[in-house]
């Protein structure tokens, strides 16, 4: 990926590089937060674990690569995918 600033490397997502990261966030009260701010209901929220947090980026990047944009984090959201 490029960037305009050749001083940063922008990688491509990889669940089994970057999932325990994005468990590390969303488990803190600032991913929580994230997530309310993105209009999630607190009871739409699940907790994360890293089988979880790999399949949802692994749905997130077939979902990229199809050139589809509807991506949703709720269980509730993600089976209108089906």
């Amino acid at each position: 990926m490029q960037s305009n600033d050749s001083s940063i490397q922008l990688l491509s997502p990889d669940p089994d590089r970057d999932a325990l990261f994005a468990l590390s966030w969303f488990q803190r009260p600032e991913g929580h937060a994230t997530l309310l701010s993105m209009g999630n209901a607190n009871s739409e929220i699940e907790p994360s674990t890293l089988e979880g947090e790999m399949a949802i980026m692994r749905e997130f990047i077939s979902l990229e690569q199809e050139g589809s944009h509807d991506y949703y984090r709720s269980k509730d959201d993600r089976s209108c995918l089906d």
